[in-house]
């Protein structure tokens, strides 16, 4: 599985985004790095005082998002032009 890329990520937790799943970037504020974990429960993401973290909403969860304005998706091969 491949992650969603952080700059995606950050820019729908602030744009309001709901921020509750399982799968988070966490970024650690001294050392500033980051990585992909698993964390079930959002009041712990929300407690840490040595991270900042943010969801990895699913596929579906954005086309959820999208409501009556979506109409397909299409994925495109650029291997095979």
């Amino acid at each position: 599985m491949t992650a969603m890329a952080y700059e995606f990520a950050l820019n729908l937790k602030k744009a309001g985004f709901p921020q509750s799943g399982n799968l988070w970037w966490e970024i650690n504020r001294e050392l500033r790095s980051r990585s992909v974990v698993h964390k079930t429960i959002k009041t712990y993401c929300e407690a840490s005082v040595f991270f900042d973290y943010v969801y990895i909403p699913t596929l579906s969860e954005l086309i959820e998002a999208c409501g009556e304005n979506f109409w397909c998706l299409v994925r495109i091969s650029l291997l095979s032009i």
